[in-house]
């Protein structure tokens, strides 16, 4: 559990009970932390001694196959996994189709 190994755990679960929040609250700091992920991605990449790109299929919930994009990338200290996007695959799921889908939502 988060917080768990804390001394003061009541005290923090108790105030996150209590606060409340708009929907457009909680929509503006979603879009501010995926804009705080995306920039970090970026300048990681920027900086990256190496990096690859990997694609995995998989079908979601409702059968629709996407195509997972993950980076991969190290700087001098640490290595980064990070899910790119996941891109709906229409029709065939060979590898010429992941890589124009891929070219075409990237680029």
């Amino acid at each position: 559990m988060l917080f768990s190994d804390l001394p003061n755990l009541q005290t923090i679960l108790s105030r996150i009970q209590g606060t409340f929040a708009s929907a457009r609250t909680v929509e503006r700091r979603i879009t501010q932390m995926t804009e705080n992920v995306i920039a970090k991605q970026n300048s990681g990449l920027q900086e990256a001694l190496v990096f690859s790109i990997d694609f995995d299929e998989s079908k979601d919930v409702n059968d629709v196959v996407r195509l997972a994009v993950v980076e991969q990338y190290c700087d001098k200290y640490q290595i980064y996994k990070e899910l790119c996007s996941m891109i709906p695959l229409p029709g065939t799921t060979k590898g010429q189709d992941f890589f124009f889908q891929f070219i075409n939502h990237t680029f």
